[in-house]
């Protein structure tokens, strides 16, 4: 395999109906979907909310968000500064040389960056990605019963759900490829990730660790990743 050179290079362990393969992806392109719900008046009337705050709202729906590539990572430690920073689970779509795949994944976001620029609050954290994958082609048939769920820990190990809810409540994986494909005006092509937009959850920031599934109920199989917050000094 030639050298990489920039972006981010995942590794991922795919399960398939034909076995298990193992799959490098030489990452050149991230984009995060915001705002991403089916119900788009729901969405309407939230971001109205927001613009009455005074707090930035996207001009047009799903907004989508370009992250540094380098910025999707398989983490078991996410360094960050400051403590309101808070995870939310979604779900990646990774184009391959062989197909498009899905797993778990976690907009990590800063929350006092989100209420001056959502865009840097995007960029300021790492997109945690899972290390096990599906055949996108091989959920397709089923795909809206697919279940999401966070959870975040505190200091004591406590864990507490922070959110749930099927993907269904999320735009549908061709739709996202579709519209940013008419947006940036071309095919996303291999190397490309797209995460998702979450489900319905408060924002949570001070947890000190984080978990998130996606779960398949009709072969009863489950993608997980589990990381924790590094918090670093602001000054030594």
């Amino acid at each position: 395999m030639p050298a990489h050179t920039g972006g981010a290079r995942l590794h991922l362990t795919v399960d398939s109906e034909t076995g298990a393969a193992e799959v490098d992806v030489d990452v050149h392109s991230v984009y995060n979907f915001g705002y991403a719900a089916r119900d788009t008046s729901g969405v309407a009337t939230h971001i109205a909310e927001l613009r009455e705050l005074g707090l930035p709202a996207p001009t047009r729906l799903p907004a989508i968000f370009r992250i540094p590539p380098e910025r999707a990572q398989h983490t078991t430690g996410l360094p960050v500064c400051g403590d309101d920073t808070y995870g939310e689970v979604e779900f990646a779509l990774i184009n391959t040389h062989s197909g498009w795949l899905v797993t778990i994944a976690s907009d990590h976001t800063d929350l006092d960056i989100e209420k001056v620029d959502m865009a840097k609050a995007k960029a300021a954290c790492p997109d945690v990605i899972g290390d096990a994958a599906w055949r996108l082609d091989e959920v397709a048939g089923h795909w809206d019963d697919c279940e999401l769920r966070l959870w975040g820990r505190t200091a004591d190990g406590a864990e507490h759900l922070i959110q749930a809810g099927t993907v269904g409540h999320l735009l549908e994986p061709a739709d996202m490829q579709r519209i940013l494909a008419e947006r940036s005006g071309r095919e996303p092509g291999p190397g490309t990730v797209i995460l998702s937009g979450t489900i319905d959850g408060a924002p949570t920031p001070g947890m000190c660790s984080w978990r998130a599934t996606l779960a398949d109920p009709h072969r009863g199989r489950t993608l997980s990743l589990d990381y924790t917050v590094i918090a670093l000094s602001p000054e030594i």
